[in-house]
């Protein structure tokens, strides 16, 4: 797996073998992540690269519980996500949510999170890193001061105007 990995990369995830020998595997990597003591992430991901992949953690994750996360989180934020709108607009904790309530917003994620950093007075760049619509991934690698906590890369437009589909979360250094 980790050959495989160092000849692929993360782009390997999308092969169809790859996906058979990640479940044939499976037992294995359940082995290694329940044993005692726990290993540290750092060897599970020297160990099973391919887990960090979101295509295969979703894979497994669905495996273990039965449970298609990424269409279950999707649903569940439409569904209450809609909830939180409706109760921001009704009981405004501050001026900067009530600005942010104002108004349609197409995608109930995005403004989801816009409502609940100003609702606990989050800072937008604690979870927001935002780039220039050019940036390449090694741009972002570059930027001084990176901090080490996943966040949201943004290429030059704001958090709500970006579609769905070219969404995806960024980790750390």
């Amino acid at each position: 797996m980790v050959e495989l990995y160092s000849q692929l990369g993360a782009s390997g995830a999308e092969r169809g073998e790859l996906k058979t020998l990640m479940e044939t595997t499976y037992c294995l990597q359940r082995k290694t992540i329940n044993a005692t003591p726990a290993p540290s992430i750092e060897d599970l991901k020297n160990k099973w690269p391919f887990l960090f992949v979101q295509k295969c953690l979703y894979s497994h994750f669905e495996l273990l519980t039965d449970i298609p996360i990424l269409r279950r989180m999707e649903q569940t934020i439409e569904e209450r996500g809609k909830l939180l709108v409706e109760f921001f607009k009704m009981k405004a904790t501050s001026e900067e949510v009530k600005a942010l309530s104002i108004g349609e917003h197409n995608e109930v994620a995005p403004h989801i999170i816009q409502l609940l950093m100003a609702h606990f007075k989050e800072k937008t760049d604690a979870l927001i890193l935002q780039t220039e619509e050019t940036a390449t991934a090694a741009d972002v690698e570059r930027i001084p001061g990176l901090p080490a906590s996943p966040r949201l890369i943004i290429l030059g437009v704001s958090l709500g105007s970006i579609p769905k589909e070219d969404r995806s979360p960024a980790e750390g250094r």
